[in-house]
């Protein structure tokens, strides 16, 4: 009994070997095949800003500004939506360093646009879910959850797609 228990010890334990020995070597054939593709991959370019003309609107620098920013804050969606509706009043009853969610985004968007929504968003109107499945079908934001973070980048395309919502629907607000 004890032969039958070693020699299965012994197998397993070899196999074992055998095993983590393969895996060892299927990564190094996975990453010679990354290496041989690399050259395939489409990198995009880091954005090198041309200085902007002195005549240049202070809404256009603040959102080239904005597109630079890893993480946007409440009071950047603040102003974003306060050039959108034309309208010198920015909120300030929210803490102005607060990263910006996509939720409370899609939110604010919703409120301060007038966009009433479907059956969700008019049964639940403060409810960030249903605002955010709102502008993703109105093709304003991209599906993703509420919570994640929104960078500059993708609240200055949140701004033009919210220009194009506008324009579809005749400059109107609400």
């Amino acid at each position: 009994m004890r032969k039958i228990a070693c020699f299965a010890f012994i197998l397993v334990f070899v196999s074992s070997l055998a095993f983590a020995q393969s895996a060892q070597e299927t990564r190094g054939l996975e990453e010679e095949k990354r290496d041989l593709l690399s050259h395939t991959e489409v990198r995009i370019p880091s954005r090198v800003s041309a200085p902007l003309p002195e005549e240049t609107s202070p809404e256009l620098r603040f959102l080239n500004e904005l597109y630079a920013k890893r993480v946007a804050h409440v009071s950047d969606a603040e102003r974003v939506l306060a050039i959108l509706t034309r309208s010198g009043d920015q909120a300030q009853d929210v803490e102005a360093h607060e990263p910006l969610r996509k939720g409370a985004a899609a939110l604010m968007f919703c409120e301060r646009l007038g966009i009433k929504g479907g059956i969700g968003r008019r049964l639940f109107p403060a409810s960030e879910r249903y605002a955010l499945r709102e502008l993703v079908y109105e093709d304003i934001m991209e599906a993703e959850g509420v919570e994640e973070v929104v960078t500059g980048r993708e609240l200055v395309d949140m701004f033009v797609r919210t220009v194009d919502y506008m324009e579809k629907r005749g400059g109107r607000l609400k």
